[in-house]
């Protein structure tokens, strides 16, 4: 979880900071517009079946704890750079420029929490909650989120 946390903080911050230059560069309304389309696709894209996310048991006995969590923080910091996540908190800085600290803050404590969770309840849950039902209600979350940010835009 710590080498998870750490990459989390510095996409979160990534994403944030290029947020805000959009949202410096284009008018409220443009980015609120952008942001409703984008988590509406990440919410088509989210359910689609994805077999890039299947995880691979690897062998950790002949490393030390040190340097797997190092590789372990820089394959998830690349795994998730451009990820829907990290996109979805370019759109939220830029709507949001006059709050981007809790922006980041937010969206790192969210990314702890989803990361944790995963961690921790992740084999459980598969045995009683099917993938399909999974996909289903993240992209629900996604389209509520865009068309909250699409009335945002018209309003």
């Amino acid at each position: 979880l710590l080498p998870i946390t750490i990459a989390t903080t510095l996409l979160t911050a990534l994403a944030v900071m290029a947020g805000g230059l959009v949202g410096g560069l284009l008018p409220e309304g443009v980015v609120a517009v952008a942001a409703g389309v984008l988590f509406i696709l990440f919410g088509v894209w989210t359910l689609r079946v994805d077999d890039d996310d299947d995880e691979q048991d690897a062998s950790t006995s002949r490393h030390g704890a040190v340097r797997v969590m190092l590789a372990l923080g820089a394959v998830f910091f690349v795994a998730e750079f451009g990820d829907k996540t990290q996109l979805a908190t370019v759109a939220l800085a830029g709507v949001h420029r006059d709050n981007e600290v809790w922006v980041w803050l937010g969206a790192t404590v969210g990314m702890f929490a989803t990361n944790a969770l995963a961690i921790a309840a992740g084999s459980r849950l598969e045995r009683y909650l099917p993938p399909r039902l999974i996909r289903i209600s993240a992209a629900a979350v996604f389209f509520l989120f865009g068309a909250i940010a699409l009335s945002v835009a018209v309003l």
